[in-house]
């Protein structure tokens, strides 16, 4: 991941190099001052499709603007992509590398062209790359990922709706209890509430209190009934206390 910081340390001493002012670089990059400003400071980063124009006007390589040689080599593929020299795929672990920098509608590209290469979504890949896009393609995304247990998808709770976190979780391993404990405070109560129903059907299910504050009056009342049907009274008595 880049280092803002540095970057933007570095762009500040290349164009006091250049003895150029701030508003001189706004207005070569064609950007606002204000822009130039927040990337010195590290508040932001370039645009992907302003890079190569910055480099040169600041007459630095693209790895000394970023320092990060993995990073670098990662975002020049992308450039060279973007400026028809290259056909090539990017592979989805460069894309989390340079996505940062990349436009809303040229993420989507990239991971779709990447998507059409390799044929299947890696749960780990998409949270990595799921604060940068919009949740109705982001939701489109899971639909092709093979989910197979909660755990795995906690990262993207944050970055989805409830309805299409629901669908998710739902298609996954029902006995993960861990998973139903991360996920709780982004589940509604009904989506919580058929899980531990489909734990409760499987015959899994013990005891976990830290699940029962985001329950449901109903669901804690078919719980008491499942320990009471199968004697387990310690787990009852953990229960008694929400219900």
């Amino acid at each position: 991941m880049f280092d803002t910081r540095k970057t933007g340390a570095m762009i500040k001493e290349a164009r006091i190099a250049q003895n150029m002012t701030q508003m001189g670089l706004a207005d070569e990059m064609q950007v606002s001052f204000q822009a130039v400003s927040n990337w010195e400071r590290g508040n932001s980063l370039p645009d992907i499709a302003k890079i190569g124009q910055l480099c040169q006007v600041l007459h630095i390589s693209v790895e000394e603007l970023l320092g990060v040689s993995d990073t670098a080599k990662a975002l020049q593929k992308v450039m060279q992509k973007e400026e028809g020299e290259s056909d090539e795929s990017i592979e989805m672990k460069d894309i989390c590398k340079v996505i940062p920098l990349v436009p809303p509608q040229k993420a989507k590209e990239l991971v779709d062209d990447n998507i059409m290469e390799e044929n299947g979504v890696c749960i780990a890949e998409l949270i990595a790359v799921a604060p940068f896009l919009d949740s109705e393609y982001l939701e489109k995304l899971i639909e092709k990922a093979d989910v197979r247990s909660l755990s795995e998808i906690v990262g993207l709770a944050p970055h989805m709706d409830d309805e299409a976190l629901e669908r998710l979780v739902l298609k996954a391993d029902v006995k993960d209890l861990e998973g139903c404990i991360a996920l709780a405070p982004f589940l509604n109560d009904e989506a919580l509430d058929k899980l531990i129903e489909n734990q409760i059907q499987s015959g899994q299910f013990c005891s976990t209190p830290e699940l029962y504050p985001f329950l449901s009056d109903q669901c804690l009342k078919k719980l008491s009934s499942y320990f009471v049907e199968k004697n387990d009274l310690a787990a009852l008595r953990e229960l008694m206390p929400f219900c």
